[in-house]
């Protein structure tokens, strides 16, 4: 079974924006999974290449008497070597923060080297603890790369931030929570609960979800937030929160 692609721990440092299309309107996202787990080395992601290639809509050729892949994307060509930091871009000897490696019989490699050099626009949105890719092709969905938590946690495909929502709002996504439980409330922007919806994930495995969940918009409101979260073993605990900003339509 497919794994969703994750990792464990904070990425805001490690990711970021170049010019990514679709930050200002809502854009189709198509969310991606790998066989292999990601792992964390001196501070770097390193992710299964074959994945990352189809991602980044990147061709892979794995040589592997001398344990070598090429990487060829938009006329540029990545080699990087399993266990070495030297790496070659369009021919040009560069030095890796780290190097590749191998796991469960995948080579992983740093996420944000390979994006780089192939000239790939990737960002890191907290508020889905997400990586996104462009694929820079016009009207294409955006690539997601749902960053989880091995404990669990819950990840929000739709609505996307800033979206601007009305009654019964549809939120999409997937979760990993304390018995598969996952609370949706559309709350103003000071935590008044203006709707409120109760659907199921999976506990122990990441599982999707949709959701309808009605609400009551106060005159003159414009702004609030989609807040989730999952109801832990004592009463009253939240676990997993989410919060996305979202924008009301007006009544009518």
């Amino acid at each position: 079974m497919k794994a969703i692609l994750w990792c464990t721990f904070g990425l805001a440092g490690l990711l970021w924006a170049t010019g990514l299309a679709g930050q200002g309107a809502p854009i189709e996202r198509v969310l991606l999974d790998t066989d292999t787990m990601p792992v964390v080395q001196e501070g770097r992601v390193l992710a299964p290449v074959r994945a990352v290639a189809e991602v980044f809509r990147a061709q892979v050729e794995w040589l592997p008497g001398a344990r070598e892949v090429m990487v060829r994307h938009a006329g540029r060509e990545v080699r990087l070597t399993a266990g070495s930091r030297s790496a070659r871009v369009d021919g040009r000897l560069v030095t890796l923060d780290v190097a590749p490696a191998i796991a469960e019989g995948r080579l992983l490699v740093p996420l944000r080297f390979l994006a780089e050099a192939l000239g790939i626009a990737i960002r890191y949105e907290a508020a889905t603890h997400s990586v996104l890719v462009d694929t820079g092709r016009a009207g294409e969905a955006l690539r997601v790369l749902p960053l989880f938590t091995v404990r669990g946690g819950i990840h929000v495909l739709a609505p996307q931030p800033d979206t601007r929502i009305s009654s019964p709002v549809r939120v999409h996504g997937q979760a990993n929570t304390f018995e598969g439980n996952v609370v949706i409330e559309v709350q103003s922007s000071d935590g008044q609960v203006l709707g409120r919806g109760i659907t199921t994930g999976a506990m122990g495995s990441y599982h999707p979800f949709t959701a309808d969940v009605a609400f009551q918009l106060p005159p003159g409101m414009e702004r609030g937030r989609l807040f989730l979260y999952s109801s832990g073993g004592r009463e009253g605990e939240i676990l997993h929160p989410v919060s996305i900003p979202v924008r009301f339509a007006s009544p009518g």
